[in-house]
């Protein structure tokens, strides 16, 4: 068991917490269980930006939309060939651009329909809302709930932030020390 970082989207807020997993991938993990055991949580509401902390928290995996990967990539064994499209997802408030993968020749949202719940993205951009400012963030590897996806397109990146800047991650997702909690 290992603990690692989490950093979750759900519906009306962002979730940083430590998580403990399992020696395998992030991905693997949240997949395999419908629940996630937090600790040391820090949530942040999108509709002021107020932070509430936590010391434990039990979050079901059907709330959350969105997980950013961290940890190993997992065994270099269990990996197979892929060819990666460029796709757009929107889930509930969140807008997210990240690269699918796919084996060779398989239609991408086809493929997406036949693999498990939690999908991994890579070189993924997450887009969301805290009060009246938009976040955006550049993301190694996000995981995201595919049965929460209301849409899913192939989409040109230089043309899904017209005129944003793409900021890249920091180090605490947003989440601001000295802020007021709720």
């Amino acid at each position: 068991m290992a603990e690692t970082s989490f950093i979750a989207y759900a519906g009306d807020c962002l979730l940083q917490a430590r998580i403990d997993v399992p020696d395998d991938r992030l991905s693997d993990y949240v997949n395999s269980t419908g629940s996630f055991v937090l600790h040391d949580v820090v949530l942040q509401a999108h509709d002021d930006g107020r932070l509430v902390r936590r010391d434990r928290l039990v979050i079901p995996r059907n709330e959350v939309f969105a997980i950013q990967a961290t940890g190993l990539r997992g065994s270099a064994q269990r990996r197979i060939t892929t060819t990666s499209s460029r796709m757009e997802f929107v889930l509930g408030s969140y807008r997210v651009l990240g690269l699918l993968h796919a084996r060779p020749g398989a239609d991408p949202v086809t493929a997406l329909a036949r693999r498990q719940q939690m999908v991994p993205l890579t070189a993924a951009t997450i887009a969301y809302h805290v009060g009246r400012e938009t976040r955006l963030h550049d993301i190694a590897t996000l995981i995201v709930n595919r049965e929460l996806v209301e849409s899913v397109s192939e989409q040109a990146l230089d043309i899904a932030f017209e005129g944003m800047p793409v900021l890249a991650a920091s180090r605490d997702a947003g989440l601001r020390p000295g802020s007021a909690l709720a």
